[in-house]
């Protein structure tokens, strides 16, 4: 990325009632799914960000969403202690996982769709078959809440991770449930997400220091590369790959802004305002230079940003131009509390709200 191009804002999919949490692509890009503390779940066009169908039926908040690669189901952990698996197309809910005892706060499918994992603040890693929704396999993961998990989709689905409150990203094997690998920063800072590279080769964790690192998980004690510049010492930020034009590494970050950086040589390429006070979720479009974002305190939109020429007409909106990206009065703690997407509210949380120093 030079000079001449930058991510400008595409469009302003809609908005949630409440923060929004959680956005994901799915597979082919078609398909963008966000999930709020409003309990809802909604579908987009992926494209251009047209609302497709909502997906009502939590009493309480979503703080995750996971859609499979033919876009035909989606999941969604919420605050009510279960994960939703819902029919996109007649936006029914077919099954209503239950057996975590705390508030559900991550979903992911393995790339083959026929198993999903699930992670709480029970400290446990569920797996349901998606298909009938019965629960296949339980994990006493973490000894703190569990914030992330992911799948390895270059490893057969053999293998997932998981990241917690309590600093530590730890590998499973799937089929047996034994821990592999245990990987942690110095002074362990709190994990609020951790995913693969496309690859399988290496893992990317975000922590409550401010900063982003990649793993090669076949020597745990070594961090590859180290992003930083963006601020996160309080909520659980997600980052993603860019792998279109640019390869770079996307994140979220509590000023209100994304940030963008060179995967290989760590730059900042830039930072983009958002007009919300903390941007909780991005995901990158797997086969185009778009990025879906969505946070808290500000409207609770959705919104698309794309890649383009500076010659393009590139003219953010109103909305954008006249926001700073300092946290509003407005947000409500409630609405970025425990389970949609923050780290407070729990006792085993509490001690990861100061900034930790690594």
């Amino acid at each position: 990325m030079n000079s001449e191009q930058r991510f400008v804002e595409k469009a302003v999919c809609g908005r949630h009632l409440r923060t929004v949490s959680s956005v994901k692509f799915s597979l082919d890009g078609r398909l963008l799914v966000s999930g709020g503390a409003d309990g809802v779940a909604k579908l987009w066009r992926g494209s251009d960000g047209k609302e497709l169908s909502v997906m009502d039926g939590h009493s309480q908040g979503i703080s995750d969403v996971a859609i499979s690669n033919d876009g035909s189901v989606v999941a969604t952990a919420s605050d009510d202690r279960s994960v939703g698996i819902w029919d996109t197309e007649t936006r029914t809910k077919i099954h209503s996982c239950s057996g975590h005892t705390s508030y559900v706060f991550c979903v992911r499918f393995n790339p083959r769709c026929n198993l999903l994992a699930s992670g709480s603040f029970d400290e446990h890693v569920r797996f349901w078959d998606p298909r009938t929704g019965t629960c296949v396999r339980q994990i006493a993961a973490h000894s703190d809440p569990v914030t992330s998990v992911d799948f390895n989709a270059r490893d057969d689905d053999a293998r997932l991770v998981s990241s917690s409150h309590d600093g530590l990203m730890r590998i499973w094997d799937v089929g047996s449930g034994l821990c592999i690998t245990t990987l942690f920063a110095e002074m362990t800072p709190a994990v609020s997400s951790v995913r693969y590279t496309p690859n399988g080769r290496y893992i990317l964790s975000n922590t409550l220091d401010s900063k982003i690192r990649l793993w090669d998980y076949a020597n745990p004690t070594k961090c590859v590369k180290l992003y930083k510049g963006h601020l996160n010492e309080k909520y659980c930020c997600v980052s993603d790959f860019a792998v279109a034009s640019v390869k770079m590494v996307v994140s979220g970050s509590e000023d209100g802004c994304i940030y963008l950086w060179d995967l290989q040589t760590r730059k900042l390429l830039q930072r983009l305002r958002t007009g919300t006070s903390v941007v909780l979720s991005v995901a990158t479009h797997p086969k185009a230079d778009i990025i879906a974002s969505g946070g808290g305190g500000g409207d609770n939109v959705v919104q698309l940003w794309e890649f383009r020429y500076r010659d393009e007409g590139e003219k953010p909106s109103e909305r954008i131009q006249q926001s700073d990206a300092q946290p509003s009065e407005s947000m409500k703690q409630e609405d970025l509390a425990v389970a949609t997407s923050a780290v407070v509210a729990s006792s085993t949380a509490a001690a990861h709200v100061t900034p930790q120093q690594t």
